[in-house]
C-alpha cells in the first residue's frame, strides 16, 4: 500500500515480486476484495484504475472530501473522528519538522515527510493539503543543491495551519458528544463490576491490535471518566494515535487499582 498510485509504480511492484498494489486513499472495498483474494487463492481479477485526481482547490477555503473519506472506512465515523483527531496531532509537528531536515540538507527525509503528509492527508479527505504536499514534494525531487525554500517552508506551514482549522471542526461534528453527569450522586449508578469486565474486554481486543476496540472504549468511557479522568484522558490519546501497546499498560493500570479497591487518578 502506497501513495505511490501511477501505473508505473504498479508496474515496478509487480515487477519485483509484490503480489498487488493498492493506492492510497484507498477504497475499503477494494483493499478488503484485494485481501480476500490473495488469501484464498482467487484468480487475480482485473486491478481497478489508480484513483489519484484531486478535487479542484476552492478561491477561499481548502478543499475536503469528506465523503470520499468515510466511504474508504465503511462509512464508520467514530473511526474516522478517532483518525482524524490523530491526523490532526500529526500535522501539527509537520512544518517544524521540515524546517529541520530543509536546515539539515536532507532532502531524503524532507520528500518522504511530504510523501507521508500526501496520503495521510488524502485519506482522510484533506484535499488541499495533500494537492500541496504533493506539489512540494515535486519540488524538492527537482531541487537543486542548497534547500533554503523559505517560499516552500512558508506555502506548508499556512496549508498545515489552514487544515488544523478547517479538518478540526470536521472531527468536532464526528466526535459523538458525552451526556453530562447528574450532579447529584454523579457515582451511584457506576457498576465497577461491570467496568472491570468492559476493561478487561477492551484490553483484550487492544492486546490483538482489534478495532473493535475503538466502540469497547466509546461504551465505557463515560464510567471510567468518572473513577479516573487522567487515565481516561491517557487512553483516550492512545487509542487516538492507535498506540495500541500504551492503551493497554492504560487499561492495566486501571485494572491493578479496581482489583485493589484503590483510588484511581
Amino acid at each position: 500500500m502506497t501513495a505511490n498510485a501511477m501505473a508505473s509504480d504498479r508496474e515496478a511492484c509487480l515487477a519485483v515480486g509484490m503480489n498487488d498494489h493498492v493506492g492510497k486513499p484507498f477504497d475499503l472495498k477494494h483493499l478488503t476484495d484485494v485481501l480476500i483474494r490473495l488469501t484464498q487463492g482467487q484468480p487475480r481479477a482485473a486491478a481497478r484504475p489508480p484513483q489519484t485526481a484531486v478535487p479542484p482547490l476552492p478561491p477561499d477555503e481548502p478543499a475536503v472530501d469528506v465523503e470520499g473519506a468515510l466511504e474508504r472506512l465503511g462509512h464508520n465515523t467514530g473511526l474516522y473522528a478517532s483518525i482524524l483527531t490523530s491526523y490532526l496531532a500529526e500535522i501539527a509537528t509537520v512544518p517544524d519538522q521540515l524546517d529541520t531536515l530543509l536546515q539539515a540538507q536532507d532532502r531524503a527525509g524532507a520528500t518522504r515527510l511530504l510523501h507521508t503528509l500526501k496520503g495521510l492527508s488524502a485519506t482522510v479527505g484533506a484535499s488541499h493539503l495533500a494537492s500541496v504536499a504533493k506539489q512540494q514534494e515535486d519540488v524538492l525531487r527537482a531541487a537543486d543543491v542548497n534547500l533554503t525554500h523559505d517560499a516552500l517552508r512558508a506555502t506548508l506551514r499556512a496549508a498545515v495551519g489552514r487544515s488544523e482549522q478547517v479538518m478540526g471542526e470536521i472531527a468536532q461534528r464526528f466526535i459523538p458528544e458525552s451526556p453530562a453527569p447528574s450532579p447529584a450522586h454523579p457515582h451511584a449508578a457506576l457498576d465497577l463490576a461491570a467496568l472491570q469486565l468492559q476493561l478487561t474486554q477492551l484490553r483484550n481486543l487492544l492486546n490483538h491490535s482489534d478495532l473493535q476496540a475503538l466502540q469497547v472504549y466509546a461504551a465505557l468511557r463515560d464510567a471510567m471518566g468518572q473513577i479516573a479522568p487522567q487515565a481516561q484522558q491517557e487512553l483516550g490519546s492512545a487509542l487516538a494515535a492507535f498506540d495500541f501497546a500504551r492503551g493497554v499498560a492504560c487499561c492495566d493500570q486501571v485494572l491493578q487499582a479496581l482489583q485493589a479497591g484503590a483510588a484511581v487518578a
